[in-house]
């Protein structure tokens, strides 16, 4: 555990489209504590590596950059390549839908079709919506 306190303290990490800066980090019981400028996390054991999965570390090499102080840009970047890979997967996905409607257009592919379509537009209305949002919380 010692080595998830040692990579995560002073760190700056975007959780759930949220930049947190950890102030410190200790063992607690068997329990990981993370206190962070927003709120403190509390992690069991059996989800510490589920956590360290879903983070992504930012700032200047993974250093303690001060996140007042970071550039609103950084954020914007991480956003917008999240948005790329999502959009990547989400094409890759359509364009295999669609090859099934051109060898085999049946009623049951164009309604997955349909949901996938309506799907993609959410996910990208909901992208567009947080990009927009960086982007005025800079002015």
């Amino acid at each position: 555990m010692q080595d998830k306190i040692d990579l995560i303290t002073g760190k700056s990490f975007m959780l759930d489209r949220l930049l947190y800066k950890c102030e410190f980090a200790k063992k607690v019981s068997q329990n990981l504590m993370i206190k962070t400028n927003r709120k403190t996390i509390v992690l069991e054991p059996k989800e510490i590596e589920i956590f360290f999965n879903v983070i992504e570390f930012v700032g200047p090499a993974n250093n303690s950059a001060n996140i007042e102080k970071m550039p609103i840009s950084n954020v914007v970047n991480v956003e917008i390549r999240k948005a790329n890979e999502l959009a990547s997967d989400m094409t890759s996905k359509l364009k295999a839908m669609f090859d099934v409607l051109a060898e085999e257009p049946t009623p049951s592919a164009f309604k997955k079709a349909d949901a996938m379509v309506k799907a993609s537009n959410a996910i990208v209305n909901v992208q567009m919506a947080n990009y927009k949002y960086l982007l005025l919380k800079d002015r």
